[in-house]
């Protein structure tokens, strides 16, 4: 008898998260359903769990070889797929109990809606709702969204989805060509052909964890550019207009992600071969240019950072030594409170650590580890002669240091102004986050830059807390932001 939905979940290892997802479709209220499981070649712990699996009713396994195509591995999955529907679950992500209940009886009650989408939370690798999620704002779109989902107005998440098979396989399923943003560009297929419904209640638990990161930022814009000029050649006029602009507009996004990350090559050829397509739109040109400009004359703009013989002379004469004092408490409390609520009982990285002022602010409670680097060896001196328990220091600078070791925060106490390249210095450092890692970033908004670095840096990392901090002096400021990679 033909289900009413088939469920969809593609997977690869991550047995850990792959049980709580399916335990979530073994929840549902609604029953009338079949499971399709597609395996990406995973290794013999999963596999094993998966037999044992498949002998369940309703329940078939795909086997594949190893391929690494998200795309790929759902569409082998929607070929077996018999429901009147279909609904797509991925391996490290949760349903809520009534999550088909309420989609199936949506899509009744409006026919003229062949797809639905739902209202997500996003939590970490336990589960917990991640910081300022509560306060993040989402906003439904239902109706006629194609637009919306050109200029990403419209959030939706894969495991939200519910779709007629018929209208799934009318577009042809996941672009198995594209390496990302597969799921924009069916969606926008979808847009096409159909109305969508939403459900406004936040039904799916999206997951971040650090094994959903990829550190292969560009395919992103590559997935993009590719899916907006494939849907332009199938379009009226005027939604062939949006999709040129939207294109152009990614193309120079991506010259400047390129420029702000110091890869001077890369961004010039990214600004030639978008020119081919955006040289009509000014404000590719505006940002573009300016971008690609900016990488090929950027050599030491900035100021040169003091040299190590200057950092220790001016450590030795207690040039720096007002950052211990009074005015400088409350940027400093404020970097300490946030490492007690972001990775309390964390391993700490304090980049630019000087004579250890943040980690005078910590109790020894507040942290497992503590490490600090530092450019001036009388200044890792004096944090050395601190002699607090579990922290270490290097002199070393910060431009060049190699970490071996991962870590629940990374701070960057105004280092990131002395740096040619800071946002570069930054994705490098990112790398070796902890699975729920943060980045802490404090600096002086009137000094060498201090405020354009953040607000870069926001641009590229997902921004959990910020907060500005006046000087008592008034004429200066100090931007503390919490950061995270986005997922």
């Amino acid at each position: 008898m033909q289900p009413s939905v088939s469920i969809v979940v593609p997977t690869f290892d991550r047995l850990e998260y792959l049980r709580p997802a399916l335990d979530s479709v073994f929840a549902q209220t609604f029953d009338d359903w079949n499971l399709i499981i597609a395996d990406d070649g995973s290794g013999e712990e999963l596999r094993g769990y998966l037999r044992d699996l498949g002998s369940r009713p309703r329940v078939k396994v795909v086997w594949l070889p190893r391929r690494g195509v998200p795309a790929a591995v759902r569409n082998a999955a929607v070929r077996e797929a018999t429901g009147t529907h279909v609904a797509f679950l991925d391996s490290d992500d949760v349903w809520a109990p009534r999550k088909l209940e309420l989609q199936v009886a949506l899509l009744t009650a409006r026919p003229e809606c062949a797809w639905s989408y739902t209202a997500f939370r996003r939590v970490d690798h336990r589960g917990a709702p991640l910081a300022g999620e509560h306060a993040r704002r989402w906003h439904p779109h239902q109706g006629d969204i194609f637009e919306q989902l050109v200029s990403h107005t419209a959030e939706l998440r894969t495991p939200s989805v519910m779709v007629a098979r018929q209208l799934l396989n009318d577009v042809g399923g996941f672009d198995e060509s594209m390496r990302s943003g597969e799921d924009y560009d069916l969606w926008m297929r979808l847009a096409l052909r159909s109305p969508v419904a939403v459900v406004e209640e936040a039904l799916v638990d999206v997951r971040h964890h650090d094994r959903n990161y990829s550190r292969d930022w560009a395919i992103a814009f590559d997935g993009r550019d590719r899916s907006l000029a494939k849907l332009e050649a199938v379009v009226d006029p005027r939604r062939a207009a949006l999709l040129r602009r939207e294109r152009a507009r990614n193309g120079a996004k991506l010259v400047a992600e390129h420029a702000r990350r110091g890869h001077r090559v890369e961004a010039l050829r990214a600004f030639v071969d978008s020119a081919a397509f955006s040289w009509s739109y000014p404000e590719w040109w505006w940002r573009a240019l300016r971008a690609a400009a900016g990488a090929a004359l950027r050599n030491g703009r900035r100021d040169p950072a003091p040299s190590v013989a200057r950092w220790n002379t001016e450590y030795a004469a207690g040039r720096w030594a007002y950052v211990g004092q009074l005015p400088e408490l409350a940027r400093l409390s404020v970097v300490a409170g946030y490492l007690r609520h972001f990775a309390p009982g964390g391993d700490i990285l304090d980049l630019g650590c000087g004579e250890g002022f943040l980690l005078r602010r910590l109790h020894p409670a507040d942290y497992g580890r503590y490490a600090g680097v530092d450019f001036s060896a009388a200044a890792v001196d004096a944090a050395t002669a601190l002699g607090l328990p579990r922290a270490t220091f290097v002199t070393a600078d910060v431009d060049a240091y190699r970490p071996t070791e991962t870590f629940d925060a990374i701070v960057f106490t105004e280092v990131l102004c002395y740096l040619p390249e800071p946002v570069a210095t930054v994705e490098r450092y990112a790398r070796h986050l902890g699975p729920q890692g943060v980045l802490l970033v404090s600096m002086n908004t009137n000094y060498r830059g201090g405020l354009e670095i953040v607000r870069q840096l926001q641009q590229q990392y997902a921004t959990l807390e910020e907060v500005q901090i006046a000087h008592p002096d008034g004429n200066r400021s100090w931007a503390c932001a919490v950061l995270a990679v986005r997922r």
